[in-house]
């Protein structure tokens, strides 16, 4: 099962694993500090809501490397810490551009996601590149990991992924629905 919350600048997501029980809600927060500040303010009229529907979530802040883009993501994470909703770990978006020769150029600054995860006390995840052909393709409806799938944002999607499972459930409510 998988449930979008909307809103025009930003969205965030909750996606229901079966085999576990384990749900997860993933926050996108980009944009100017005026549009990531009416995301928050969203987020945090909607997040009881969200509790009450999906009272076993696990919550992955996605942010971007700009510090004022993480300090308002950090909000957000205080919110999910009095709700006691566990924090699983921190995603940085369009931390860097690899040029074809391999220089790497960090756009939109840097340390946003590590000073993110140091603040809340868990881990950054991982730092998804920006890959202009991976908007593109999510235009055409086209996952990352289908058009380019050995790409740098498919590889980053890949170890994402198997870090998830392998850190499995925060909290486990029946040992019998546990992924072995």
């Amino acid at each position: 099962m998988k449930v979008h919350f909307g809103h025009p600048e930003f969205h965030y997501e909750a996606w229901h694993h079966t085999g576990d029980g384990r749900l997860e809600i993933g926050l996108h927060f980009e944009g100017s500090r005026e549009e990531n500040q009416e995301a928050f303010d969203f987020f945090r009229a909607h997040v009881l809501e969200v509790k009450a529907q999906l009272p076993r979530a696990e919550l992955y802040l996605v942010t971007t490397p700009q510090l004022g883009t993480a300090r308002i993501a950090q909000r957000a994470g205080s919110l999910a810490r009095q709700l006691r909703l566990p924090i699983r770990g921190i995603i940085e978006n369009m931390s860097y551009f690899r040029t074809p020769d391999g220089t790497r150029y960090e756009l939109f600054g840097s340390g946003g996601g590590q000073l993110l995860a140091t603040t809340l006390e868990v881990p950054l995840l991982a730092q998804v590149p920006l890959v202009p052909a991976t908007g593109d393709d999510a235009d055409e409806g086209i996952p990352a990991v289908i058009a380019d799938p050995e790409g740098e944002v498919a590889k980053t999607f890949a170890d994402l992924a198997a870090h998830i499972v392998a850190a499995g459930p925060a909290r486990v409510y029946r040992k019998e629905l546990s992924i072995s």
